[in-house]
């Protein structure tokens, strides 16, 4: 099994909502076509309790394929 994690920065011309719709709405679309998937999960990133609006990325994904 292939495990691929990615952290995601938004333009910084797009606001977080922006961002979490196009990736939601338009992106994901992309990625469930990538061959022997196995697993797409996204987690988007809401707030922070100690960089609150400057957090180092605004989302994660985590993929997993069969090898």
């Amino acid at each position: 099994m292939i495990r691929v994690v990615v952290l995601l920065r938004r333009p910084s011309s797009w606001t977080r909502e922006r961002f979490h719709r196009w990736w939601l709405d338009e992106h994901v679309a992309y990625g469930k076509k990538l061959p022997n998937l196995r697993k797409y999960r996204v987690c988007l990133v809401t707030g922070s309790t100690s960089h609150e609006g400057r957090e180092p990325w605004d989302a994660t994904t985590r993929r997993e394929h069969d090898a």
